[in-house]
């Protein structure tokens, strides 16, 4: 199992403690660190530069990656032969700009996260562009527990508040640091 835009390793981590044979690949010089504080197998590296054997991986996972990359078509297209006949593809992401959320938002919608996040896709939008290269759509669910609600709220308020992402960040205790972007 490969995870594109591993981050700090954890998920690798979890696949190779359930006995998965897994790896992933990340830009982030902070990311790469944590995980090799834990000890899982990240190197360094994007998607488009990746060197990645045709036919040698089961499973690729874009975890909240896929709309951090520049040409998100042209990084599927470079995924798709990686997959051995019958291999996955697994997509997840806040990107969806046809949900209430984002249309209740605007330009103050919690997940847009620009320029963070280089795309947003419709549903129908993201069906289109993995089938292109020739995936097939197995699933897909837009209910996420832990982000969805957490997601509407702080759209809502960063509709009637001066700072954006004010709660989350308190949450995550990052009010320093660089300022955000006031709403309008």
């Amino acid at each position: 199992v490969l995870e594109l835009g591993a981050g700090d390793g954890r998920f690798v981590a979890r696949l190779r403690a359930a006995g998965y044979d897994a790896w992933g690949i990340e830009p982030s010089g902070a990311g790469r660190a944590a995980a090799a504080a834990i000890g899982a197998p990240v190197e360094t590296g994007t998607v488009e530069l990746a060197s990645v054997d045709a036919a040698t991986v089961d499973a690729v996972v874009l975890w909240h990656a896929l709309e951090h990359v520049e040409d998100p078509a042209a990084a599927l297209a470079r995924i798709r032969p990686w997959l051995v006949p019958g291999g996955r593809l697994i997509v997840a992401g806040d990107f969806d700009l046809g949900r209430l959320q984002a249309r209740l938002g605007g330009d103050r919608w919690f997940h847009q996260d620009v320029p963070r996040h280089r795309t947003h896709f419709t549903a129908r939008g993201l069906a289109a562009l993995v089938e292109r290269p020739g995936f097939r759509i197995g699933r897909v669910s837009q209910l996420v527990i832990e982000q969805n609600p957490l997601g509407m709220w702080q759209t809502l308020l960063n509709r009637v508040c001066t700072e954006r992402d004010f709660a989350f960040r308190l949450l995550k205790r990052d009010l320093g640091g660089v300022p955000r972007p006031r709403a309008r």
